[in-house]
């Protein structure tokens, strides 16, 4: 929890704000200048997605399902746009997501 809360700190996302808002509204605090920094989003995405398995691990819940699907909103932003080559493709973390959710 805390090197997840430093490392969004340092990237400018607020981890304590993404997990209580819904997409959209992460989304535009993350879109200084009308569109979407790609790298604080997967970063947003990567956090809520590592929280809900982390949470899932106990069971299916709901905050784990919630988490999961703010995720896929975020990394669906980015499927198919251009990140820098260290970060895991967005359309591999759907599918694990969709598989998560059985979607």
């Amino acid at each position: 929890e805390a090197e997840a809360r430093t490392l969004a700190t340092a990237a400018g996302v607020d981890l304590s704000l993404a997990r209580v808002l819904d997409p959209e509204s992460i989304l535009s605090l993350l879109s200084p200048g009308g569109s979407p920094d790609p790298t604080r989003v997967w970063l947003a995405a990567e956090l809520l997605y590592l929280e809900g398995l982390a949470v899932q691990v106990g069971g299916p819940d709901d905050h784990a399902l919630e988490m999961l699907a703010k995720a896929r909103v975020l990394y669906g932003v980015l499927d198919g746009g251009v990140l820098p080559s260290v970060i895991p493709d967005a359309s591999e973390r759907i599918a694990e997501i969709d598989r998560l959710l059985e979607i």
